[in-house]
């Protein structure tokens, strides 16, 4: 592998070394593989886009600072991939590549695009394609304020235009992209202000506490709490006393449910759902991230939430005078 291949984007805190004359100095092999470890070769094109140039010294002739391709589509969103050759003369120069998102139709300012970006370079002798990372991994943002970003000093012209690495032959060469991971819209985001007091039925803040009577005489397949709000959206829970049809007939259920309206997009809730032992705190608590919405159901279900030996075990608190109650606490709510 040409050390010079990797020298570009840098990790943060790794310095350049030089020589006399004021260029940067070949790393070893051993070196620049300390530094960019993940640096492979493949046999697989690269998936997102392949832009093949037929003569790259007219491309160096012409003057042009940059080549801009054609826009692909990648993750649901279009891209543009760009060559910077390089300028003939430069001596101890290099080739760099950009990428650019289209920003989206009726985008709105807080819209945002996170990737993973990995570019290639053929080797045209021996048919395998040398695979570029961004420096570790490193996720790329594009929003309405970054809408393309560059990676200068991909590669040197010295390690280019080297025969024996067959990168350009004649006059030919081949360069790739993919991107990688998450390709999401930002979310809009709002945090719920805590309750620090529980008060019974809705507490203005994200905490919802239902108190179930007459436990022992329930004959209904299921109940459905009072509607609450938070984050704008209206909530509620669903309570089967005897085990929802998924259950194993051993647990009693819960469901956590989005009432209102269909949403543009899904939302992402992150809450706390609680079985509350009245007497100590030993209470069955679950943590859940659920998304509601188009892409998913409207309820989060627990079909195997408490065992009913568990609930009604003598001592516990989870039954007191024949009532129990069960909490809901929304911590955050993101809408995309």
């Amino acid at each position: 592998m040409g050390s010079e291949a990797l020298n570009g984007a840098l990790p943060l805190g790794t310095k350049r070394k030089y020589d006399g004359a004021g260029h940067v100095k070949k790393e070893t092999e051993e070196e620049d593989l300390h530094i960019w470890g993940t640096n492979r070769f493949r046999k697989v094109p690269p998936t997102d886009y392949v832009l093949k140039i037929e003569s790259f010294s007219l491309l160096l002739e012409s003057g042009m600072e940059r080549f801009d391709t054609q826009y692909f589509e990648s993750g649901g969103n279009k891209w543009k991939l760009s060559l910077h050759p390089g300028k003939k003369a430069d001596v101890g120069g290099h080739i760099s590549l950009s990428l650019a998102i289209e920003q989206p139709s009726a985008s709105t300012p807080s819209w945002e695009v996170n990737v993973n970006v990995k570019f290639f370079v053929l080797d045209q002798i021996r048919g395998q394609y040398l695979m570029i990372p961004d420096a570790y991994g490193q996720e790329r943002r594009f929003d309405w304020l970054k809408l393309e970003w560059c990676f200068p000093n991909l590669m040197s012209h010295d390690t280019f235009n080297d025969p024996s690495k067959g990168y350009l032959v004649n006059d030919c060469c081949v360069f790739g992209v993919e991107l990688l991971g998450n390709t999401r819209q930002v979310e809009t985001f709002s945090r719920v202000k805590q309750s620090g007091n529980l008060i019974r039925n809705w507490s203005g803040g994200g905490l919802f506490s239902w108190k179930i009577d007459n436990f022992s005489t329930i004959n209904t397949y299921s109940l459905d709490s009072p509607v609450f709000t938070v984050g704008g959206k209206q909530w509620k829970l669903r309570f089967f006393p005897k085990g929802e049809g998924r259950s194993d007939g051993k647990h009693l259920s819960i469901t956590f449910l989005l009432v209102n309206g269909t949403p543009v997009g899904d939302i992402s809730a992150h809450y706390w759902l609680r079985l509350k032992d009245q007497i100590s705190d030993n209470h069955i608590a679950y943590q859940v991230d659920a998304v509601f919405g188009k892409s998913k159901k409207y309820g989060s279900a627990h079909p195997n939430y408490m065992l009913f030996d568990d609930l009604k075990a003598a001592g516990s608190g989870y039954i007191v005078n024949d009532s129990i109650v069960i909490e809901a606490e929304l911590s955050q709510i993101s809408t995309a």
